[in-house]
């Protein structure tokens, strides 16, 4: 997810300036959309109670919907145009918010059954410090990679690209979802058992 973000930083202004004829100060100002999108879904998520690793589905399957139309691919037959790239844009920044906020709680929520309560401080550090490196590969690779890509394939196929390999990402975490709820709640009952 996190390779996600930054993978439009190199590439973005120069598909502005190519495909839709937008002068670098504009292409600047069209890319802060997805961050002011970012901001009021961190906001909105971070006050609503749900369960997190669903939500966490949930927002990478819109955001890897949003990379198709970010282009649009030519396989969609759908002609690039602007306000089509900027709505796809705003609803990534503001759907990437769910996974970017709610990993950390749901990280520390799952090593917390695998710590004793003594524990508490190393298993937030260790949640911390897990989240971070992960953000900061996918910091790294995220321009890395589509820096690459389109230096042989077009911006909207790199973009369809990356909405392919968001999707597998969710396929292969829907396992876990429900291999960590399964923990959850044995850990629970045992904790119940041990009360009695």
């Amino acid at each position: 997810m996190c390779l996600a973000y930054s993978y439009f930083q190199p590439i973005f202004a120069i598909f502005f300036q190519d495909q839709f004829d937008v002068s670098p100060v504009d292409s600047g100002y069209y890319m802060s959309l997805a961050p002011f999108s970012y901001c009021l879904g961190a906001f909105l998520i971070s006050r609503i109670k749900v369960h997190k690793q669903i939500t966490i589905l949930i927002g990478i399957g819109v955001v890897a919907i949003s990379e198709f139309m970010m282009g649009p691919d030519p396989l969609f037959g759908i002609r690039p145009q602007l306000h089509l790239t900027m709505i796809a844009y705003l609803i990534f920044g503001f759907f990437i918010a769910l996974p970017y906020v709610l990993t950390l709680p749901s990280i520390i929520e799952t090593l917390e059954f695998r710590f004793e309560k003594k524990d508490h401080e190393k298993c937030i550090c260790l949640a911390s410090g897990l989240f971070n490196s992960i953000l900061s590969i996918g910091e790294f690779l995220g321009p890395f990679l589509s820096g690459l890509i389109t230096e042989y394939l077009e911006f909207p196929r790199s973009c369809s690209i990356l909405g392919i390999y968001l999707i597998l990402s969710t396929v292969l975490y829907i396992p876990n979802v429900f291999q960590n709820k399964y923990k959850i709640q044995r850990v629970k009952v045992q904790t119940f058992d041990e009360q009695l």
